[in-house]
C-alpha cells in the first residue's frame, strides 16, 4: 500500500521544503531589519456616527456603520522627527494631538480617479508625542461599501520608524503566503505549459489542466497581493489593490466554467447557466467601471452579492454530482465545493469586523493547489505511459494488418486467377484486361495496407470487396452472386475489414453448398452507430462447435474494430440457412467532424 502514496508524498515534501527554503533565506536576509520599527497601540474610546462612546476594548468599529471618531493615546512616545506609518484599507484619516491637527490623507473626493482610493501606506513626520497626550483620529469611508474590518486594520498597523525598513518589519507576517503565492504562480505557468506542449505535439486540448493551470494563477496572484506591504514593494497601490480582486474574480469565474464542463450529471445546466450569469454580469460591471461612471470597488458589493446567489447553487451542483457519480473520479468537484465554500465564508466575512479576511481562502487554497498539482503530475505520468502503450499498440496492429494482408494473397488464389488470365487471353482479350486491372488493383491494396494502417474510406473498401469477388467470380461463375444494399457511403472504417467476412462467407458458406448462394452487402445509419452487414445463405455452421479456421481470422477483424475505432462485429449462423457478420462503428468513429 505504501509504494502507492511514495511518489505523491514525495512530492508534497519536496514542495513544502521549497516553501521552507525560500521562507528561512528571506527571513535571514531581513532579520536585522525586523525591528526596525516599533509597532503603535492605539488605546482608548470611539464614537460612530456621532454616536454614544465606546471602549475598543469591549467592541470594535465597523466601517459599515459610518465614520468613527476614536480618542485615547499611543502605547509609547513618538520622538520628534519621527516616521509614523500608517495603512490604509480604502479609509480617509485626520490625527489630531492635544486639538492640533497633525496630519490628513487625500480626501477621496479631491482626486481625479476614483479608484486612487485604494489599500496603500501613508507616512509624516510626527511632532514629539507622548503617552500622556490626548490622540483623536477621525476615519472616514469613502466608498459607498467596504471591508468591515477596514478600521481595525488601520489600529492594527501603526509603525513608528523609517517607512524604507518597514517591509523588512512586515515579512514575518507576510513573507509564508508571499513566498506561497510566487511558487503557486511559477507551478501554475507550468502546469499551463505542459497543456499547451500537450495541444501542439498531440493535439489533444487538456481542458481541466488548462482551467486548474489558469485558476492557480489567479490564485498565485492573489495570495502575492493581498498583503499590507504589496504596495510598499510594488509602485503602483492602484495595481495591488484593483490586481488583487481581478484576480479573485477571475478565478472565481473560471472555477465556473470548470464545473460546467467537468460536472456529467444533470447539475452541469445549471452549472453552465451559472456561469453564463457570472459572465455576463462581470463583463456589464468592467464596462462600467471602463466608462468611468463607477469604480470597481464600489461595484464589487454587486459582485459580492451575486457571488453570495451563485456560489451556494454551485455547491449544491458539487454534492448533486459527488451523490450521482458514486464511484467515479470525484477530486475536481470536491477541491471546487471547498473553494466555493471558503468563498462564502470570506465574502460573509466581510460584514465582521476583526474576521481574519482572505486567511481561510489562502489556507484552503494552498492544501488543495497541492493535491492538485500531485495529480496533474501523475496524470502526466499516466498519459506518458498511455502513449508508449499507444506506440506499441500501432506497431501491433500494423504487424497484424501485415499478416492480415498477406493471408488475403493466398497461393491457389494468385494461380488461379493467372491460370483463368491465360485463358482469356486466347478467347476474349478485352476480359483479361480488365482482370489484369483489378488483379493488380487488388494486389496494390493489401501492400499498401503493409506500410500504413490508416483508416481508409468505405469506398475504397467496398471497391475492394468488389475486386475481389469478381476475380473469384471467374472461377465459379454464376454459383456465386453478390448484392450490395448501400443506405450510407460518406463515413471511414479501418482497413481489412470488409474483405475478410466477405470471404469466409464465400469459402465457408457458399461454396460447401452445391448449388452456390448469395452474399449480401448492407450498410446502414442507426442509433449513433454505422452498421455493416456481410450476409450469406450458405450451408451455416453451430456457433457451439468448435472455433473453426476461419475463427482466427474473425479474431484479427475484432481486434482491429476495437481498437482502431472501438467497434464491434456480431456474428449469428444458423446451420443450413446462412451466416450475418454485422459490424457496429460508432458514429463519431466513422464520420469525424471536418
Amino acid at each position: 500500500m505504501w509504494k502507492k502514496y511514495a511518489k505523491p508524498t514525495a512530492y508534497v515534501v519536496l514542495i513544502c521544503l521549497m516553501i521552507l527554503v525560500l521562507a528561512v533565506i528571506v527571513l535571514r536576509s531581513q532579520k536585522l531589519e525586523v525591528t526596525a520599527c516599533a509597532h503603535l497601540t492605539f488605546q482608548g474610546e470611539y464614537s460612530q456616527n456621532g454616536g454614544p462612546w465606546q471602549s475598543l476594548n469591549e467592541s470594535s468599529p465597523s466601517i459599515l456603520d459610518g465614520d468613527v471618531v476614536l480618542r485615547g493615546s499611543f502605547s509609547s512616545d513618538i520622538p520628534a522627527g519621527e516616521t509614523v506609518n500608517v495603512y490604509l484599507n480604502h479609509v480617509d484619516y485626520r490625527l489630531l494631538v492635544n486639538g492640533t491637527e497633525v496630519h490628513h490623507s487625500d480626501s477621496h473626493t479631491s482626486l481625479q480617479l476614483p479608484d486612487s482610493c485604494s489599500a496603500r501606506w501613508d507616512s509624516f513626520t510626527a511632532p514629539a508625542i507622548t503617552a500622556g497626550d490626548t490622540v483623536e483620529l477621525y476615519l472616514h469611508n469613502p466608498h459607498s461599501c467596504g471591508d468591515a474590518g477596514a478600521y481595525l486594520d488601520f489600529l492594527d498597523n501603526i509603525y513608528a520608524g523609517p517607512t524604507s525598513l518597514l517591509i523588512g518589519t512586515l515579512a514575518p507576517r507576510t513573507l509564508f503566503f508571499r513566498a506561497a503565492g510566487t511558487l503557486v504562480t511559477i507551478l501554475a505557468v507550468a502546469v499551463m505549459g505542459v497543456a499547451a506542449a500537450f495541444t501542439v505535439m498531440r493535439g489533444a486540448t487538456l481542458q481541466h489542466f488548462w482551467s486548474l493551470g489558469f485558476i492557480s494563477l489567479c490564485m498565485g496572484g492573489y495570495l502575492t497581493l493581498d498583503n499590507p506591504d504589496s504596495s510598499l514593494l510594488l509602485s503602483s497601490h492602484v495595481f495591488t489593490t484593483y490586481g488583487e480582486l481581478l484576480c479573485l474574480m477571475a478565478a472565481l469565474l473560471e472555477l465556473n466554467r470548470f464545473l460546467s464542463y467537468r460536472l456529467k450529471s444533470a447539475a452541469r445546466r445549471v452549472a453552465s447557466l451559472a456561469m453564463w450569469l457570472h459572465g455576463g454580469t462581470v463583463a456589464v460591471l468592467m464596462v462600467i467601471c471602463l466608462t468611468g461612471r463607477e469604480s470597481l470597488y464600489n461595484l464589487l458589493s454587486v459582485w459580492s452579492m451575486m457571488q453570495l446567489v451563485l456560489c451556494p447553487v454551485l455547491m449544491g451542483c458539487c454534492i448533486y454530482e459527488w451523490v450521482s457519480l458514486r464511484g467515479e473520479y470525484r477530486w475536481g468537484v470536491v477541491s471546487a465545493f471547498l473553494l466555493l465554500v471558503c468563498t462564502v465564508t470570506e465574502l460573509l466575512g466581510t460584514f465582521f469586523p476583526g474576521y481574519p479576511n482572505g486567511l481561510p481562502v489562502k489556507i484552503t487554497f494552498l492544501i488543495l493547489f497541492v493535491i492538485i498539482l500531485v495529480r496533474c503530475i501523475k496524470s502526466i505520468v499516466i498519459d506518458h505511459r498511455q502513449a508508449i502503450r499507444t506506440e506499441q499498440l500501432q506497431t501491433q496492429l500494423l504487424n497484424n494488418s501485415v499478416i492480415l494482408a498477406l493471408s488475403q494473397i493466398r497461393t491457389h488464389f494468385i494461380f488461379n486467377v493467372l491460370n483463368a488470365i491465360s485463358g482469356m487471353c486466347k478467347y476474349d482479350p478485352e476480359k483479361a484486361d480488365q482482370t489484369v486491372v483489378r488483379f493488380s488493383r487488388y494486389l496494390r491494396s493489401n501492400v499498401d495496407v503493409m506500410h500504413s494502417d490508416q483508416p481508409v474510406l468505405f469506398e475504397a473498401a467496398l471497391r475492394h470487396v468488389e475486386d475481389y469477388v469478381a476475380l473469384e467470380q471467374i472461377r465459379f461463375g454464376e454459383k456465386l452472386r453478390f448484392v450490395t444494399d448501400i443506405q450510407v457511403e460518406e463515413f471511414q472504417m479501418p482497413p481489412l475489414i470488409l474483405q475478410p467476412l466477405v470471404e469466409n462467407a464465400i469459402r465457408h458458406g457458399i461454396m460447401p453448398r452445391p448449388t452456390g448462394g448469395t452474399v449480401t452487402l448492407c450498410t446502414r445509419l442507426e442509433k449513433g452507430h454505422v452498421l455493416i452487414t456481410v450476409s450469406d445463405d450458405g450451408v451455416g455452421y453451430d456457433p457451439a462447435a468448435p472455433v473453426r479456421e476461419q475463427a482466427v481470422g474473425l479474431e484479427n477483424v475484432r481486434y482491429r474494430l476495437q481498437h482502431m475505432a472501438r467497434g464491434t462485429l456480431h456474428i449469428e449462423s444458423t446451420p443450413g440457412r446462412g451466416t450475418v457478420c454485422t459490424v457496429s462503428i460508432p458514429e463519431e468513429e466513422a464520420i469525424p467532424c471536418e
